[in-house]
Protein backbone atom coordinates (compact mmCIF):
# COMPACT_ATOMS: atom_id res chain seq x y z
CA UNK A 1 0.00 0.00 0.00
CA UNK A 2 1.17 3.46 -0.92
CA UNK A 3 2.64 6.49 1.50
CA UNK A 4 0.03 8.20 2.74
CA UNK A 5 0.54 12.18 2.86
CA UNK A 6 -2.39 13.64 4.32
CA UNK A 7 -2.13 15.59 7.55
CA UNK A 8 -5.32 15.34 8.52
CA UNK A 9 -8.39 12.83 8.75
CA UNK A 10 -10.69 13.14 5.29
CA UNK A 11 -14.66 12.43 5.11
CA UNK A 12 -16.38 11.08 2.08
CA UNK A 13 -19.40 12.28 0.64
CA UNK A 14 -20.48 15.95 0.50
CA UNK A 15 -21.78 18.36 -2.07
CA UNK A 16 -20.00 21.69 -3.34
CA UNK A 17 -20.16 24.67 -5.85
CA UNK A 18 -16.79 25.60 -7.67
CA UNK A 19 -16.02 28.67 -9.48
CA UNK A 20 -13.05 29.93 -11.12
CA UNK A 21 -11.58 33.34 -10.21
CA UNK A 22 -13.32 34.75 -13.68
CA UNK A 23 -16.51 32.98 -13.24
CA UNK A 24 -15.43 31.22 -16.94
CA UNK A 25 -16.37 27.95 -15.45
CA UNK A 26 -18.62 27.21 -12.42
CA UNK A 27 -20.54 23.62 -11.54
CA UNK A 28 -22.12 21.78 -8.85
CA UNK A 29 -19.92 18.48 -7.45
CA UNK A 30 -19.50 15.45 -5.26
CA UNK A 31 -17.28 15.50 -2.85
CA UNK A 32 -14.97 12.55 -2.95
CA UNK A 33 -13.07 13.76 0.35
CA UNK A 34 -12.77 16.78 2.45
CA UNK A 35 -10.33 17.29 5.16
CA UNK A 36 -9.40 20.78 6.96
CA UNK A 37 -6.54 21.13 4.20
CA UNK A 38 -8.04 20.69 1.31
CA UNK A 39 -10.71 18.74 -1.17
CA UNK A 40 -10.85 15.91 -3.42
CA UNK A 41 -14.24 16.25 -5.79
CA UNK A 42 -15.17 15.26 -9.07
CA UNK A 43 -14.61 17.79 -12.45
CA UNK A 44 -17.24 17.86 -15.48
CA UNK A 45 -14.24 19.30 -17.02
CA UNK A 46 -10.43 19.28 -17.48
CA UNK A 47 -9.48 22.19 -15.37
CA UNK A 48 -5.59 22.96 -15.31
CA UNK A 49 -3.58 22.33 -12.41
CA UNK A 50 -3.09 25.52 -10.31
CA UNK A 51 -6.48 26.96 -11.28
CA UNK A 52 -7.76 28.85 -8.64
CA UNK A 53 -11.17 28.15 -7.38
CA UNK A 54 -13.70 29.61 -5.14
CA UNK A 55 -15.64 26.69 -3.10
CA UNK A 56 -19.26 26.66 -1.23
CA UNK A 57 -18.98 23.71 0.50
CA UNK A 58 -22.29 21.73 2.21
CA UNK A 59 -22.19 19.26 4.98
CA UNK A 60 -24.84 17.65 6.17
CA UNK A 61 -24.34 18.10 9.71
CA UNK A 62 -24.54 22.30 9.20
CA UNK A 63 -27.24 24.66 7.99
CA UNK A 64 -25.97 26.98 5.84
CA UNK A 65 -22.44 26.50 3.64
CA UNK A 66 -18.64 27.09 4.20
CA UNK A 67 -16.80 29.57 1.52
CA UNK A 68 -13.37 28.77 0.52
CA UNK A 69 -10.72 29.37 -1.94
CA UNK A 70 -8.20 26.94 -3.06
CA UNK A 71 -5.88 25.90 -5.85
CA UNK A 72 -5.58 22.16 -7.91
CA UNK A 73 -3.09 20.29 -7.50
CA UNK A 74 -4.13 17.18 -9.31
CA UNK A 75 -6.24 16.50 -11.90
CA UNK A 76 -6.77 12.68 -13.65
CA UNK A 77 -9.78 11.41 -15.71
CA UNK A 78 -12.14 9.52 -13.61
CA UNK A 79 -12.77 5.64 -14.31
CA UNK A 80 -15.94 5.62 -12.36
CA UNK A 81 -17.84 8.05 -14.06
CA UNK A 82 -16.38 8.16 -17.56
CA UNK A 83 -19.58 7.93 -20.56
CA UNK A 84 -19.45 8.21 -24.16
CA UNK A 85 -20.24 11.28 -24.10
CA UNK A 86 -18.45 13.03 -21.46
CA UNK A 87 -15.63 12.76 -19.60
CA UNK A 88 -15.25 13.28 -15.59
CA UNK A 89 -12.40 13.91 -13.88
CA UNK A 90 -10.89 13.56 -10.31
CA UNK A 91 -9.07 16.56 -8.94
CA UNK A 92 -7.57 17.51 -5.74
CA UNK A 93 -7.11 21.01 -4.71
CA UNK A 94 -5.85 22.40 -1.12
CA UNK A 95 -7.40 25.25 0.58
CA UNK A 96 -5.59 28.43 0.48
CA UNK A 97 -7.95 30.81 2.70
CA UNK A 98 -10.55 29.23 4.46
CA UNK A 99 -12.50 30.75 8.15
CA UNK A 100 -10.87 29.12 11.23
CA UNK A 101 -14.14 28.17 12.68
CA UNK A 102 -15.13 26.65 9.38
CA UNK A 103 -12.02 24.47 9.41
CA UNK A 104 -12.50 23.59 12.59
CA UNK A 105 -15.71 21.97 12.03
CA UNK A 106 -14.85 20.29 9.11
CA UNK A 107 -12.07 18.95 11.20
CA UNK A 108 -14.25 17.94 13.74
CA UNK A 109 -17.05 16.82 11.22
CA UNK A 110 -14.25 14.53 9.69
CA UNK A 111 -13.30 13.27 13.14
CA UNK A 112 -16.37 11.65 13.81
CA UNK A 113 -16.94 9.81 10.46
CA UNK A 114 -13.14 9.49 9.59
CA UNK A 115 -12.36 6.86 7.05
Amino acid sequence: MGFEKRKAQRLKGSLLEYFTKDSSSEASSFVKDISEDGVCFVLCENLPVGTALNFNIYLPSEPSCFKAKGKILWVKESAFLRTKRRKHYDAGAKFTEIDSGDKRKISEYAGRFAL
